[in-house]
């Protein structure tokens, strides 16, 4: 968790400052560039924010940290770093307009939008189409550095034994009074090792403590942690022959993990529905439009959607071989990726929006906007990449995972969707870009 918050930290001090270094070699007005950080550390700040909902320790912490690491970056950026810019100035040309790379790009788009439009969708539909193989689990024990002792252990084990043996199920029988119930133990036992899933069952005749009255049964699964979810659920089912006021639980890895992946899903479209709601109401107000927020959820879905896609690509032919995405890593990728997707959508969306309030030519404000921001915004996510392809090169599966989804998700939305689709659909909705019901009190101009 510190190397994920440092990171996203680091990435989004980085992205600011060379926003606020842009705009103040442009042409020194800087107040607009601190509105924009504001709204863009926000949207950030919201997405991760959300982990908080999800009853899980250590996701919660990566929620907590969410918070906080981006209001100090864009605090740093909107106070200390103007007061910096103004004492110590710089030097060097302005940008060019005329002979920006983004700008001809923007040219491009705004000539050709529906085969641009159709071009990048297309493009999206390869890693989306992914997603049909996606499958998760709690953990990839199995997928541990090879030369650890631990690994080399594990695969003696397993390759012996199965790799249900590493993590076996564990049945807990806590009696309401001390009682003789070796007959059900053993007709449970023998009820439990008939099912197809079962390599062995192992009844401990001594109870847990002294008072007699807890037990133990413990099952050992033919398959995997990640695989052995219908087996725990199954056991979850059964009751046995004991005295009435009997609790049995079910525990172990396996149940453990069940639990884990069922309070995500069951949590996440709590954290999907929070995430985009306060966004779509954040960029409503700052932006005056009811399709530009609509449009920008929509193209952050289309990145996370194509990040996921390519990770379980990568995953299960290049890196390690899995067949099961660590869930809690979805969950990260989420988080991370809507909040840094809607960063740059600010970034750009923002200075659109400047230059048709000037002149109220929707096409040339695109070509304008793109050829402003599209280097800061290729830039920073080049910087974001850096930092974040240190989780590539770690020791296991889930880092590697979430390394994948964040580099693969950065590049894709930085370049298909922020500077082709985007503008694309920009140049396409034309005047509805700028039509909303009037919000009392919403900003007109920014």
């Amino acid at each position: 968790i510190p190397n994920i918050v440092e990171l996203i930290g680091l990435g989004l001090a980085i992205d600011y400052s060379l926003l606020m270094v842009h705009r103040y070699k442009l042409d020194g007005d800087i107040k607009k560039t601190q509105r924009t950080i504001l709204i863009s550390g926000s949207t950030v700040a919201i997405a991760l924010s959300t982990l908080i909902l999800v009853p899980v320790p250590f996701i919660r912490s990566l929620g907590i940290a969410g918070v906080i690491v981006p209001l100090v970056a864009m605090a740093a950026a909107t106070t200390l770093q103007p007061a910096l810019l103004s004492y110590l100035g710089i030097e060097g040309p302005k940008p060019r307009f005329a002979s920006n790379q983004f700008a001809r790009l923007g040219k491009f788009v705004v000539r050709n939008p529906i085969p641009v439009f159709l071009f990048s969708i297309a493009v999206l539909i390869l890693p989306i189409s992914q997603l049909n193989n996606l499958a998760v689990t709690p953990s990839s024990i199995s997928a541990l550095p090879a030369d650890l002792e631990s690994a080399k252990a594990i695969k003696v084990v397993t390759s012996r034994a199965g790799d249900g043996i590493i993590s076996p199920i564990q049945i807990v029988i806590h009696l309401p009074e001390v009682s003789d119930v070796k007959m059900a133990r053993i007709k449970l036992a023998g009820e439990i090792a008939n099912h197809k899933d079962v390599l062995t069952v192992v009844t401990d005749s001594k109870y847990v403590d002294k008072s007699g009255k807890v037990l133990r049964v413990f099952v050992i699964s033919k398959k995997n942690l990640g695989e052995s979810q219908q087996l725990v659920s199954f056991l979850r089912t059964l009751k046995g022959d004991f005295p009435a006021g009997t609790q049995v639980y079910v525990g172990g890895a396996p149940a453990q993990g069940l639990d884990l992946i069922n309070k995500i899903k069951n949590t996440f479209p709590l954290i999907a529905l929070f995430a985009l709601t306060l966004s779509f109401l954040l960029l409503r107000r700052y932006l005056s439009s009811l399709l530009i927020p609509i449009k920008a959820i929509v193209l952050d879905l289309f990145s996370i959607a194509a990040a996921v896609g390519t990770t379980v690509f990568f995953t299960k032919n290049y890196f390690y071989k899995l067949d099961q995405i660590e869930i809690w890593t979805l969950l990260f990728i989420f988080a991370i990726l809507f909040g840094l997707s809607m960063d740059y959508e600010v970034f750009i969306v923002s200075r659109i929006k400047e230059s048709y309030l000037e002149h109220k030519d929707n096409n040339r404000a695109v070509v304008e906007g793109l050829a402003n921001t599209g280097g800061v915004v290729t830039t920073a996510a080049i910087v974001m990449i850096g930092a974040l392809t240190g989780f590539l090169s770690g020791h296991f599966a889930g880092l590697q995972e979430l390394g994948i989804g964040l580099v693969a998700g950065i590049a894709i939305d930085a370049t298909i969707i922020r500077l082709l689709l985007l503008p694309a659909t920009m140049v396409l909705l034309g005047k509805w870009n700028w039509s909303h019901p009037r919000i009392r009190g919403s900003r007109t101009n920014l």
